[in-house]
């Protein structure tokens, strides 16, 4: 059996990194434990229970131009070494974007739409400033990657195990990094970076099982506090999931990658969920295709839990896949493309034992959350959900928070407390002058999907808030 895979931390690049930063640790209750600077970039890992995030600014966007190479073309400006960097420059090839394209419509799309994303020559995959983007009077591209959750990066055991997967299956093309090491006195970490395919996400396979330190290899330990609130006390938080943004029909290719490379698997929002069509949500104004996938133990690749002996859901791989219906009106997937340059992670789910606690720590921290429809509360049918399960009405209608309750066979209500699953979430307003990537809190209490019964009126509520910021 292949090695243990787990989420290890989110890679997020940001125009102004300090100020992302303060949000994080001055808003969201996470915890500055670690920096790294270069001289073309700095970097920040901040963390809350098992949630990492590293932001990273690199000193030279979007500032100052790109450089001429001798044949006329703009060329990027050095990267960032190490696990955490720019790979950009990786993929700043025309002829190494023009095969990864060809390999992966050649390998997957028999009879299948389009992947998700294609890599345009002479694009970057990591950062990007003007010369990423093929239009560059279009802000939106000109800015497309400065702002974006980026790289997922797993914990694994067999870097080249993982590493020949993808290689047998997209290519060679896909791989941006080779299995390399990189090693300071604390340690050595083993590592290696693939491509997607889809967008800007990357993959940063890193072993730090030989590694000791705080963090990872260069990374400065952090003692002080100054600038944070620091986590709440009682409360910690872990990845609960996290949501790509496709185009339209790209689900089907994606998750046959995934599928093939990490060994994950289907995992239905909803049980009368259509396979081939997944969850959709048909309304008036907007029309979005839910599907998801999470990691099976079982799998030949061997993912699994960063912290199986502590929390037997934390960091647990979960995926889903979000596209905008054709033939539909503009809705917020669609959106997230347009302003984002393309597909990307659009929002990461943040796990929490005390949803109320949290939410309310970090509204008085300055923090907005996206409200529901006025009706949500009222409906005869929710409201009964919220009663049963004893919680107050009121309290959740303050702070936005839904509630759903999840049973088998699609009935809705459970026969009695022991029995009863449910969750209770929220989305937070987007991170970004760019209305793009969004957190969501969430609490589990023995629910294992995406609250089905919440769907509409989440996805609402994001629908709302940008139709009304763009007004």
């Amino acid at each position: 059996m292949a090695a243990p895979i787990s989420l290890h931390h989110f890679g997020v690049c940001a125009r102004n990194g300090e100020l992302l930063l303060r949000q994080f640790t001055e808003k969201l209750t996470f915890r500055l434990f670690a920096k790294r600077e270069t001289p073309v970039a700095r970097q920040w890992a901040v963390k809350n229970g098992n949630a990492v995030f590293v932001i990273t600014e690199n000193r030279h966007l979007p500032c100052s131009p790109c450089l001429p190479n001798a044949n006329g073309t703009k060329a990027r400006t050095s990267t960032i070494e190490g696990i955490c960097g720019d790979y950009s420059n990786l993929m700043n090839i025309p002829e190494r974007a023009n095969n990864v394209n060809s390999y992966f419509d050649n390998k997957i799309h028999s009879g299948v739409p389009h992947l998700s994303a294609r890599i345009e020559p002479n694009s970057s995959i990591g950062y990007s400033d003007e010369c990423a983007g093929s239009d560059t009077t279009n802000p939106h591209q000109q800015q497309q990657w400065n702002n974006s959750v980026f790289n997922v990066c797993f914990n694994v055991q067999s870097v080249k195990e993982i590493v020949n997967r993808v290689s047998k299956f997209s290519g060679k093309h896909s791989l941006l990094q080779l299995p390399t090491s990189l090693s300071d006195s604390d340690g050595v970490v083993e590592y290696a970076v693939v491509y997607t395919g889809i967008g800007n996400i990357i993959h940063t396979l890193i072993d730090t099982s030989k590694y000791y330190g705080v963090f990872l290899p260069c990374f400065l330990n952090i003692e002080s506090n100054d600038l944070t609130h620091g986590s709440l006390p009682g409360q910690s938080l872990y990845f609960d999931h996290v949501t790509y943004a496709c185009h339209a029909g790209s689900s089907h290719s994606i998750m046959t990658w995934y599928e093939s490379c990490f060994g994950l698997k289907r995992f239905f929002i909803n049980s009368d969920e259509d396979k081939d069509e997944g969850f959709t949500i048909k309304e008036e104004d907007f029309g979005l295709r839910l599907k998801a996938m999470e990691y099976w133990k079982c799998a030949e690749t061997g993912l699994t839990n960063q912290n199986d002996s502590h929390e037997s859901q934390a960091n647990e791989i979960k995926i889903v896949f979000a596209e905008p219906l054709p033939g539909n009106a503009p809705n917020q997937v669609q959106q997230f493309l347009d302003h984002h340059g393309g597909p990307g992670i659009q929002h990461i789910g943040l796990h929490t034992n005390d949803i109320i606690e949290t939410v309310s720590c970090m509204e008085n921290l300055g923090v907005e959350f996206l409200n529901p429809p006025s009706t949500y509360y009222t409906e005869i049918g929710k409201l009964a959900e919220i009663l049963f399960m004893g919680k107050n009405v009121e309290i959740l209608r303050k702070h936005g928070i839904l509630l759903d309750i999840e049973a088998d066979g699609g009935d809705r209500q459970p026969t009695n407390d022991k029995n009863a699953r449910y969750l209770m979430q929220v989305f937070t307003k987007p991170l970004f002058d760019s209305d793009t990537f969004f957190l969501e809190v969430i609490q589990r209490c023995g629910a294992s999907g995406f609250g089905a019964g919440n769907i509409t009126a989440l996805w609402r509520s994001v629908q709302a808030f940008l139709r009304k910021s763009q007004a």
